[in-house]
């Protein structure tokens, strides 16, 4: 069939001729052209109209109301979803209409919808008068074997259920849309192929259908197809009741709107988003701060409030073209650098926010924040001008308020930023920003410290004490500055622990100690420590095997030292690697034994071969402490019931050793037998071997 130019269709051409010619090949009583987009109305009728419903083709040109209200309001929504279907086939429905006189006209349609490449769509029909053929039919079949009939010649799909929702009979286009076979269906419960989330409401509408609120419910669900996917589908049911007034079944239609959906949900979306940078306008953006805020799991949330610095004057001095390319280009950096569109949204005209859940720690906050400084900052060209860019953020922590409480905090921190000059973060407490950028400015100086070869291993000795020989030694990182100062661990390490950077600290000190126990004698040992993140470095045990090959130390010389803290919750992974060295014959030692979570089962279960006394147990038996004599006691005769061997650390004097020698303990370090230093030398007093 030849299809006309819609833009020739409106008001009274002169070619309707052409369209009367190219659909009276369907021997309809009336031919017709619906416009559907970009607005519903006749744009072509033949005179025929007049003899079938009483109203001329005028009257619709003239008030295209007619057309919407002449349809049987039962019928309406199967024609809605007609006109908005996107097929461009040949398709077939029946509609009731209602004549000028109040009579019901039955009218059966074959029509086809063309769209248009400037965005106009065209329904191109012929409908001829149904009635009596609809009457006779009606007479003939009951209810349900019309359903049957209609369903099994439609592109629509109709379950028949009986009172339990079990399904007794499907059309055959359910193998179409749903990709179902009518037989896999029977039996099933309705609600077993409905989305979770739909259910209810489905069930909502069945009960207002028995109360008698309406003849049918409408609505929208998703199916779930044999292969798992979940398709939109309208719903039209109404319940079927049996002779007694119990109800007998229900009867439902489906139709496929997963594409009408899909063009619905990216309206929805250019109204929540931006059209400028496609960012989340302020509502869906608050929605997402609330969600983050309900979860139970938030002690890594943070908010960020950022803003263009010099907006206003940009607008000003190159216009707000200007300012839109600088925000178009800001918030595809902060995109870039975020990774997750849903986490930014363009709440005011410069301002962005930005939600973390990832900075568990004040220094995770200020390396996020100057991240997002650094990813923002940059020229933009503005013509044949380049612009310097940047942005100021506050930051904000959850404080048992809501969404819009959080975002009034970050963006009260981004003013403060802001005022105190660009390219700038601040927190709402300033104290905490201060705490967090002095630990910030220490790990970026020990970087660089790394780099430079400013971290070194300084050896305190580990002294025998029934004899005060020299057993070993104790590689204690230090950090000497440039300058000339050493900074011990309690100044630097912490921050150390936050970045991860101790792993790398772990790994510098165990070679370089390795290096120098090279040229000790051979009967001394080395003790090492390693944090929690370096034994849960898969790496770390290759390393130390790798160390000991290229240094040619024997690996019964090495002694591993870890907190108890460490082995709280240790991988199978870990355990075997510990293991594997201690088959090597390098000893693990729990350090600080005592001051952790102590739990017995770790000395079981793990290749722990001794055991250190924590220094605060030391200073309670020089101070005569009893209940630290009494741990220090318990602690040894644990240690000598296991076979484990023993250090106290922190001995100051000549009683402390002497009681703890007493205890059982075997060897010890501290001032009294030596401080750290540099090289792995000893210079005991020579009373101390007297």
């Amino acid at each position: 069939m030849a299809v006309p130019d819609p833009h020739a269709l409106n008001g009274h051409r002169a070619d309707r001729e052409a369209v009367t010619a190219a659909l009276a090949a369907e021997l309809a009583d009336v031919v017709y052209a619906l416009q559907v987009r970009p607005d519903a109305r006749f744009v072509y009728l033949s005179r025929s109209i007049e003899d079938l419903l009483g109203y001329t083709p005028e009257d619709f040109y003239n008030d295209p109301a007619i057309g919407r209200g002449i349809v049987h309001p039962e019928d309406r929504p199967h024609f809605r979803v007609d006109l908005r279907s996107s097929a461009s086939d040949t398709r077939e429905f029946v509609a009731r209409f209602i004549a000028r006189d109040g009579r019901t006209v039955w009218t059966e349609h074959r029509a086809r919808q063309v769209k248009y490449d400037d965005g106009q769509v065209v329904l191109y029909g012929a409908m001829r008068n149904v009635t009596e053929h609809r009457s006779a039919e009606a007479a003939l079949v009951d209810e349900r074997e019309q359903y049957r009939l209609i369903s099994e010649h439609s592109q629509d799909v109709v379950l028949r259920s009986d009172a339990e929702n079990r399904v007794e009979w499907a059309s055959p286009s359910v193998t179409t849309v749903l990709g179902w076979t009518p037989e896999s269906l029977i039996g099933r419960e309705i609600p077993d192929i409905v989305h979770p989330d739909d259910v209810r409401a489905g069930y909502h509408a069945q009960q207002a259908l028995l109360r008698g609120e309406s003849q049918y419910a409408e609505g929208e669900a998703r199916f779930i197809t044999p292969t798992g996917e979940w398709r939109w589908m309208r719903v039209i049911g109404r319940v079927v009741m049996a002779p007694d007034g119990s109800l007998a079944g229900t009867v439902v239609e489906l139709r496929d709107i997963q594409a009408e959906m899909a063009t619905r949900a990216e309206l929805e979306r250019e109204i929540d988003h931006d059209a400028l940078t496609g960012l989340a306008k302020r509502g869906l953006t608050l929605g997402r701060v609330q969600t983050a805020l309900d979860r139970p799991d938030r002690e890594g949330l943070a908010l960020m409030c950022a803003s263009v610095d010099g907006l206003v004057l940009i607008n000003e001095a190159y216009t707000h073209t200007a300012g839109d390319r600088v925000l178009t280009v800001v918030a595809e950096r902060l995109i870039q650098a975020v990774g997750d569109i849903s986490r930014l949204g363009r709440v005011a005209g410069s301002e962005f926010l930005i939600v973390v859940d990832d900075v568990f720690t004040p220094e995770d906050v200020a390396a996020r924040a100057l991240e997002l400084l650094a990813a923002a900052r940059g020229p933009v060209l503005i013509g044949t001008h380049e612009i310097e860019v940047s942005i100021s953020i506050g930051v904000a922590r959850p404080d048992g308020g809501d969404a819009a409480e959080l975002v009034r905090d970050a963006t009260t921190a981004m003013r403060q930023a802001s005022a105190k000059g660009h390219d700038r973060w601040e927190y709402l407490d300033a104290e905490r920003a201060n705490a967090s950028r002095s630990r910030l400015a220490v790990q970026t100086s020990l970087r660089q410290a790394l780099n430079e070869d400013h971290i070194r291993p300084w050896f305190q000795p580990v002294v025998n004490l029934s004899d005060s020989s020299l057993a070993g030694f104790e590689a204690l990182v230090r950090w000497e500055g440039a300058d000339g100062e050493v900074l011990e661990p309690s100044q630097f390490f912490d921050a150390a622990e936050r970045s991860y950077l101790v792993t790398t600290l772990d790994r510098v000190i165990l070679r370089r100690a390795l290096d120098t126990l090279v040229d000790a004698e051979s009967h001394l040992s080395l003790a090492t420590n390693v944090s929690a993140p370096t034994l849960a470095d898969a790496g770390f045990f290759a390393y130390v095997v790798d160390e000991l090959e290229r240094t040619g130390v024997s690996p019964s010389r090495l002694n591993l030292e870890v907190t108890e803290t460490s082995l709280v919750d240790v991988s199978p992974a870990v355990r075997s690697g510990m293991r594997d060295l201690a088959a090597l014959g390098i000893t693990w030692w729990v350090d600080d034994f005592g001051t952790g979570y102590s739990s017995i089962s770790h000395l079981r279960d793990l290749p722990v071969g001794g055991l250190k006394l924590d220094r605060s147990f030391t200073m309670g038996v020089a101070s005569g402490d009893q209940r630290s004599i009494r741990v220090s006691q318990g602690l040894a005769g644990l240690a000598r019931g296991l076979a484990l061997r023993t250090v106290a650390e922190g001995v100051q004097g000549e009683r402390d050793a002497a009681v703890l020698l007493g205890q059982g303990w075997t060897m010890a370090q501290g001032w009294y037998f030596g401080r750290a230093t540099r090289e792995m030398a000893w210079h005991p007093d020579p009373a101390l071997l007297a």
